[in-house]
């Protein structure tokens, strides 16, 4: 679980899988996802006629801070096997 507003900040380049439920309809994504320009966001679109999403993929560079504004779920991956480190800042 990921607490609302907890800036985290990885010590290697990661890919975060984020649930397309996260942001709303009417939200701006820099809203709700607070990254620096360097991060890579992108979408898996739903098959529904809502234009609602599945997925949101965070790719984010190693010390890269991201927050979310609302407390979610998130799957971390890394390139390695070996554990993934991080730095959590509750704000």
């Amino acid at each position: 679980m990921w607490p609302e507003n907890v800036t985290i900040r990885p010590h290697e380049d990661v890919t975060m899988l984020l649930p397309g439920g996260l942001i709303g309809e009417n939200e701006k994504v820099g809203s709700i996802i607070i990254a620096p320009d360097s991060a890579k966001i992108s979408f898996q679109q739903s098959d529904k006629p809502d234009g609602s999403f599945v997925t949101i993929t965070l790719h984010l560079l190693r010390g890269s801070p991201v927050r979310i504004a609302r407390t979610t779920q998130a799957i971390i991956l890394s390139k390695t096997s070996k554990p993934i480190m991080l730095t959590m800042v509750k704000m």
